[in-house]
Formats: structure tokens, C-alpha cells, sequence
């Protein structure tokens, strides 16, 4: 993720220096390496398509490579700080109880990832005499606009 040596970017009327996004980057990386996404292996036993699905990820992030070697480096500064932002959500609504006390995150799986837009998914469990388990899904999501 870190890039060196790109010239400070204007984002929504600020200047944001390259070092200051890596700085920010290291820790976000911990974040992503702790908080490990859901593998869609795990559902082997339940869902037959799990092989053709494996593929679909696959060729999503072929492309997803190639684009994103295309990229300016304001681009790439705007994505890093994207990821940067998704670890703090990822890490913070649990720390933070910002969806509330039981709150878990879970980094979503690339296929959800790729393919629903989906890059976290939160759940709550509930104890109770019978199983209960409520889940929402989160996108973070940033534009130029």
C-alpha cells in the first residue's frame, strides 16, 4: 500500500502529504492482518458453487490489478486513504461501541467484496434461551465528487 516521494494532494480543499497517509497506513495494516476476512471455504459443507465463486474472485482481482496499476498517484493516495479509513471503521465500531455494546466485525470475504460491494460485515449475539443472531453489512465507500 505505502507509495514514497508523490507531491502533496488537494482532497476536499486540503492538502494531504504523502508520509502523513503512510503513517496512517502502517497501523491501518495491523488492523487488516488482525481482522481476518471470512474465507469462502468455509462454506464448502453448505454452498456447492464455492469452486466457481473462488473463480469469479480470481478473475475480479486480475482485473482490479491491472486497473490499479493504471492509476495517478492522486488516485492512489485517495485509495490508500480509503483503506485507511475501512481499518479505522473496521477496528473502531467495536472498540468504539459505535454500533453498540456486542457489536463484532468481520472483514467480509473478496467474492463479497468483489462482487456485493460488501467489506464488513458487523453481528451482534444475543444470549438467550434460543439462538438469535442479527448481522448488517457495511460498505465504505469514497468518490471525488
Amino acid at each position: 500500500m505505502a507509495r514514497n516521494n508523490y507531491a502533496p494532494t488537494e482532497f476536499r480543499g486540503r492538502i494531504l502529504e504523502q508520509d502523513v497517509v503512510d503513517k496512517a497506513t502502517t497501523p491501518a495494516i495491523e488492523v487488516f492482518k488482525r481482522k481476518k476476512s471470512i474465507e469462502l471455504d468455509d462454506f464448502a459443507d453448505l454452498y456447492k458453487d464455492v469452486e466457481v465463486d473462488k473463480k469469479i474472485v480470481a478473475d475480479l482481482q486480475a482485473q482490479y490489478s491491472q486497473d490499479y496499476e493504471k492509476l495517478s498517484s492522486e488516485e492512489l493516495l485517495k485509495h490508500q486513504l480509503a483503506k485507511v479509513f475501512e481499518a479505522v471503521v473496521l477496528e473502531e465500531v467495536e472498540a468504539g461501541q459505535w454500533l453498540g455494546d456486542g457489536a463484532i466485525t468481520t472483514r467480509a470475504s473478496r467474492y463479497d467484496d468483489f462482487v456485493n460491494g460488501v467489506d464488513m460485515v458487523v453481528s451482534y449475539q444475543q444470549e438467550s434461551a434460543e439462538p438469535t443472531h442479527m448481522a448488517l453489512a457495511i460498505d465504505i465507500t469514497t468518490s471525488h465528487e
